[in-house]
């Protein structure tokens, strides 16, 4: 279990634990889990990307400036050549001569005191680091919370439909039942009136809540890096087996 799934189970504890039990079925397009939501996040967001580059830099100084305690060994190796005449004292004649030779040299040294300043670097490259990781996870449990918001609130957005169904259905039916009383004579033409408001009320509701959804689906497509135009469909979400251990 990843760091962030432990994150995600505290939050889903405390806002999804309720739509646990299921939801009305979307359409058919890609269904996506919280978990695979919140893998999306991590893997598109740009922030978290710059804080694990940055992460990635601090180690690199970490590392320098522990090289500054270490031995430094130089190395040199030079080639040289001549080329000239001289005389031949058995001929008398001048004769070439060609000549080369190598020469090697290795020197070991060590910074034995520098008024503490390697020490200094290294220490503020540490702390650099430590500051890095701290920005790095905070950013990551911040993804994870957006995530999970947006995931719960399309799920949100889709309950409050079949509750704006079920509203519509059973206004109509007591509209339907307003005009039978009136036709009975138990009912005045006031009270139709009334009932058909409460049922435009209602399709109203419908209306905006079915809107929503689409708004609820843009926010989640943002969170998780999709492109707008993308389909997507949210399945309600069982908690793992060491849900318990992670959340106990």
């Amino acid at each position: 279990m990843r760091q962030w799934q432990a994150v995600a189970l505290t939050a889903l504890s405390a806002v999804f634990v309720p739509h646990l039990a299921g939801a009305a079925s979307g359409d058919a397009d890609a269904e996506v889990d919280v978990y695979e939501a919140i893998e999306m996040a991590l893997g598109s967001n740009i922030d978290l990307k710059k804080s694990a580059t940055s992460v990635e830099t601090s180690e690199i100084s970490v590392s320098t400036s522990k090289s500054a305690f270490m031995p430094m060994i130089q190395a040199s190796l030079g080639p040289s050549m001549q080329l000239g005449k001289h005389l031949d004292q058995a001929t008398g004649e001048y004769v070439g001569v060609l000549g080369g030779s190598f020469s090697l040299g290795i020197g070991l040294g060590i910074t034995v005191f520098d008024g503490l300043a390697s020490w200094r670097l290294l220490e503020r490259s540490k702390l650099g680091l430590e500051a890095s990781k701290l920005t790095l996870t905070r950013a990551q449990q911040e993804t994870v919370y957006a995530t999970v918001s947006a995931y719960v609130g399309v799920l949100d957005a889709r309950e409050m439909v079949v509750v704006g169904e079920e509203n519509l259905a059973s206004q109509e039916k007591m509209l339907e039942l307003v005009r039978a009383r009136k036709e009975a004579g138990k009912a005045l033409l006031p009270d139709v009136l009334k009932q058909q408001a409460e049922v435009e009320k209602a399709r109203l509701a419908l209306m905006q809540a079915r809107s929503r959804i689409d708004m609820a689906l843009l926010d989640l497509r943002h969170v998780i890096g999709l492109d707008q135009g993308a389909e997507i469909s949210v399945v309600p979400l069982g908690v793992p087996d060491d849900a318990g251990e992670l959340l106990g």
